[in-house]
């Protein structure tokens, strides 16, 4: 088990940073929740695809750098660290997420610190 929420959240990662969002539609329940400190709460799969989306195309450039993954199988949730890059502005991110028994993506809980780079 601990392998597979590994997996699947590095696919998680892989497919954000790819702006694949059918891949995204395919991790996520369909009544996911997305806690973040922007958008506060979003709920369900298509809110949480359009709130991508948006960041997909404010962002000409997007990269990740998986920092860690830890995993508790027993409660179904990985903690990722991650450096993401938007454009010129860096991200230090923290991302909960919580798996159902079908291991879908069932909420998301965001915290980020950010950082403006300079040229």
């Amino acid at each position: 088990m601990k392998d597979k929420l590994q997996k699947i959240t590095e696919h998680y990662f892989s497919s954000f940073e790819n702006k694949d969002i059918e891949a995204l539609k395919n991790i996520f329940d369909k009544d996911v929740k997305l806690f973040d400190p922007v958008v506060k709460e979003v709920l369900g799969r298509d809110r949480v695809l359009e709130v991508n989306k948006n960041i997909f195309n404010t962002c000409k450039l997007i990269n990740f750098t998986q920092k860690n993954i830890f995993i508790d199988s027993e409660k179904m949730v990985t903690i990722g660290e991650i450096e993401f890059y938007c454009d010129k502005v860096k991200l230090n991110v923290v991302d909960i997420i919580k798996f159902n028994s079908k291991f879908k993506i069932i909420s998301i809980t965001a915290y980020l610190d950010t950082e403006v780079l300079n040229d």
